[in-house]
């Protein structure tokens, strides 16, 4: 009976006090729970939402980008020349300016980089050798230039953008994966649970039948018709059935807990002083199953495969632009701007004998192309 007396000092104290009803719960409400309170699931949410952060911020790179730029100068350059221009009794000529700038550009997937630019610019002076003053020029101008070998196929934008999109596939991989583990340790724990309570009815069952065969014996011994000496069987098997049904009420506790653990939002869950009342029957209608299909099911759906494939094809990506930085430099670009002057004629101009100064005032177009070659010797640094 020390066996006994053991055990039911053991269930006492990892049994709380017995909750005054029981709460009936459904596989899906404990599911529902469980997904709900779950911390890792909370974490790997959060992982998705910094992932598309990040993917949103790297796609940021194809944004248009607009600058602005204003000055002023006043300053008075050093000359040797005769003809410094400076008026009489000065060292040099003073100049003010004032300038403005602004444009546009725009980053493509192709590597193809576009810009358009506009500036103001006045510029006045007393150097008696300026035409016109004050001076003001108005400009207007596009340019592109497209990589051809290095930086066509990847850039350091399109590394960014695409490692990004892994990493979210990558996060929301690894989200199913924990919501599928929750569910399916959800599942695992409630059915336990439902198992060892019926389990704890049987051996009840198995106690009474016992104890109503101990008792048919001591019946039959007062009735003498069995000797005294056989009732130490029953009595005998009574006591192993208790002990039995001791084992079965510890593990569905144990079972009750295990699901616990998962429900429950902390220690100070109101959920701990409840008893759980499984409320759904198992469902025991055979299922048929392909392997065929079911593998293939696996390798289509499993989210650890998902994973995987978008951790390998993010170092793929980095290797491919690492190639690709291996190669040299060869950019073409082009440019077309438009140039306009205009000012009012310098009335303290200093005329030349011979010379006849005309106005410059005007437009004065300005286009170009080309081809820009680098390339590293050797490239260590690259391969």
């Amino acid at each position: 009976m020390s066996f006994y007396r053991l055990l039911t000092t053991t269930l006492l104290v990892v049994t709380p006090g017995i909750a005054e009803a029981q709460q009936p719960l459904t596989l899906a409400e404990a599911t529902a729970r469980a997904l709900e309170r779950n911390h890792a699931i909370r974490i790997e949410r959060d992982r998705v939402t910094a992932a598309e952060a990040r993917q949103l911020g790297a796609d940021g790179s194809y944004d248009l980008q607009f600058t602005a730029d204003i000055g002023w100068r006043h300053h008075q350059d050093p000359v040797t020349s005769l003809f410094s221009g400076a008026p009489l009794g000065a060292k040099a000529a003073t100049r003010t300016d004032f300038s403005s700038r602004v444009g546009v550009s725009q980053l493509f997937k192709s590597g193809a980089v576009a810009s358009l630019t506009g500036s103001v610019e006045r510029q006045s002076t007393d150097s008696v050798l300026t035409i016109l003053t004050p001076t003001y020029i108005t400009s207007v101008g596009v340019e592109a230039r497209q990589p051809l070998f290095r930086g066509r196929g990847i850039d350091n934008a399109r590394l960014t953008l695409r490692i990004t999109a892994l990493d979210h596939e990558r996060s929301s991989a690894a989200l199913l994966r924990q919501v599928q583990n929750t569910v399916s340790d959800v599942e695992a724990a409630y059915w336990t649970l439902v198992a060892a309570r019926r389990d704890v009815v049987v051996r009840r069952a198995s106690v009474d039948l016992a104890d109503a065969q101990r008792a048919d014996t001591a019946a039959r011994i007062e009735a003498r018709t069995l000797a005294a000496a056989d009732l130490a069987q029953p009595r005998l098997e009574v006591e192993r059935r208790r002990g039995d049904l001791l084992v079965a009420e510890e593990k569905a506790l144990r079972a009750e807990r295990a699901l616990k653990l998962l429900l429950a939002d902390g220690p100070g869950d109101p959920l701990w002083d409840v008893a759980l009342a499984a409320a759904d029957a198992p469902d025991a209608t055979p299922v048929p199953v392909s392997l065929a299909g079911a593998l293939a099911d696996a390798m289509r759906y499993r989210p650890e495969l998902a994973e995987r494939r978008a951790q390998v094809a993010a170092e793929e990506a980095k290797v491919a632009f690492a190639r690709d930085n291996v190669k040299p430099r060869l950019d073409a670009y082009a440019s077309v701007a438009l140039r306009e002057l205009a000012g009012d004629r310098h009335d303290d101009i200093i005329s030349l004998p011979g010379l006849v100064p005309t106005l410059p005032n005007g437009l004065y177009p300005d286009a170009s192309a080309g081809v820009v070659f680098d390339v590293p010797v050797g490239r260590g640094a690259a391969r």
